[in-house]
């Protein structure tokens, strides 16, 4: 017979794991300002080279002759800017049931400072043309790097072409793990998709490929930029999404291994989370202006981060927000144990 008086008393471990989870919030740090407009973005130069990429290079799928093409003029762009050392990883993947060659193109700017900045951009699709999602991302990566050419800046600039986005991020995979430097880098921003007309919430996404949270400081410095440059929220996700992100870690994108590798990193994108249809990713869909403002707003992040001598404050590794606060993955599991306990204690005595 079960007793419930047992019941009764096993509930008290509720509001003692909820008193627990109170006294446990974080406060969020304060989001970063670099104090300096990115006016240095000239979407009157990278628009016409996203424009030509797409159609040099259209349909680019992984270690595709498309793909190829445009990693030789990354290359040679990346060439091309004063005090840049480019580098290669080479590796291997499957698109579609063959075996494909790909490789990342790297350009490291050195600064004041060995402390690090990585800008990402996808290189290649798995349908589409490209025009307003990897081509562009490609054309504002380049134009933001050589932006940055013979000027000074604190912290060492990394520019990163990847490969394989679309099998699985394989280029994120593989740059985090072979890149010799990774345990330099403060943090990496993913632009994807940077020119669809009408931008669609979420713009930012943090999310990771496991348990690891992002770092809130660089999280929220990048939803106050973002919203700022494309003139709309940027649609950062209550705590109930927080929570079903945390408990399910599927986040899509470049940015989910980073973050899952200890790396704080988020992904700008034009058209949410999810990759847009191939039919709208056509030359004619290219938006000049969502393109302009999603270039501004990545040089307005990597300005930020350059501006601070330290490493983005990470808050818990895993943690949602409630009411402007950080709550710690950990209580949440507690506090899903403690409603379990007296079930458990019930059922355990009633076999007894």
């Amino acid at each position: 017979m079960i007793d419930l008086r047992l019941y009764r008393y096993a509930l008290l471990a509720v509001p003692l794991a909820a008193v627990i989870a109170m006294f446990s919030l974080q406060s969020v740090p304060p989001a970063l300002s670099g104090g300096v407009p990115p006016d240095a973005f000239d979407p009157a130069t990278a628009a016409p080279l996203a424009k030509e990429l797409a159609s040099s290079a259209a349909y680019p799928t992984p270690g595709s002759a498309a793909d190829e093409a445009m990693a030789t003029r990354v290359k040679q762009e990346f060439s091309g800017i004063e005090g840049v050392t480019v580098s290669e990883q080479r590796f291997g993947g499957t698109f579609h049931g063959n075996d494909v060659d790909l490789r990342n193109l790297i350009a490291t700017l050195p600064g004041e400072s060995n402390r690090q900045v990585a800008l990402i951009a996808p290189r290649d699709v798995a349908r589409g043309s490209g025009a307003v999602t990897t081509a562009a991302a490609t054309a504002a990566m380049l134009q933001i790097a050589q932006s940055f050419s013979g000027s000074s800046h604190h912290k060492t600039l990394v520019f990163v072409s990847t490969d394989g986005s679309s099998i699985g991020a394989l280029g994120a995979k593989r740059f985090i793990r072979d890149y010799s430097d990774a345990g330099l880098l403060d943090a990496a921003i993913v632009l994807s998709q940077p020119a669809v007309k009408d931008p669609t919430a979420p713009l930012v996404i943090p999310w990771s490929t496991g348990p690891e949270s992002t770092a809130s400081q660089l999280n929220d410095t990048a939803n106050s930029i973002v919203s700022k440059e494309a003139a709309t929220p940027a649609g950062d996700e209550g705590p109930i999404s927080d929570l079903f992100r945390l408990a399910l870690p599927a986040g899509l994108g470049e940015q989910g291994p980073l973050v899952n590798a200890g790396l704080p990193a988020v992904r700008v994108s034009s058209d949410g989370e999810l990759p847009i249809e191939s039919g709208e990713d056509t030359p004619d869909n290219f938006d000049t202006d969502t393109f302009a403002r999603f270039g501004r707003a990545s040089l307005a992040l990597i300005l930020a981060l350059d501006a601070t001598s330290w490493e983005v404050q990470h808050g818990p590794h895993g943690y949602i927000g409630v009411a402007g606060n950080l709550l710690p993955g950990w209580t949440v599991a507690m506090l899903a144990l403690s409603l379990l306990f007296p079930v458990a204690v019930s059922a355990g005595a009633g076999l007894a």
